[in-house]
């Protein structure tokens, strides 16, 4: 039988690659990759989690391995984002709702 702390050790890690699916997601596109740094950075501030650099590049060949499209820009700071990820309605009518930001095109389709 498995213990208490076996379960949570497998809710932590499952709960970590989910968190980091949302930070490459909501975060990362070609023109904006992340940095391991800053991804570890997110983390700790969105979410308390403390993770190692190898662990960012383990979690990311997870997500890899499980069909999310991670690319990765080899730089002396590799740098990640999605490559196909699901636009927001907001980032794609931004520009007719005359929106100069992500945030004001929300709050705009938010109050419809």
């Amino acid at each position: 039988m498995a213990k208490r702390s076996d379960f949570q050790n497998e809710n932590d890690r499952h709960l970590r690659l989910l968190y980091l699916y949302r930070i490459l997601e909501q975060f990362t596109d070609a023109e904006h990759p992340m940095t391991t740094n800053r991804i570890r950075d997110l983390m700790q501030e969105q979410h308390g989690i403390y993770m190692h650099r190898t662990t960012v590049y383990y979690d990311i060949e997870l997500l890899r391995t499980s069909g999310v499209d991670v690319r990765c820009v080899r730089a002396r700071a590799n740098q990640y984002y999605i490559e196909n990820r699901k636009f927001e309605i907001a980032e794609i009518k931004m520009p007719d709702l005359n929106a100069n930001d992500i945030e004001a095109a929300m709050e705009i389709v938010a109050g419809t």
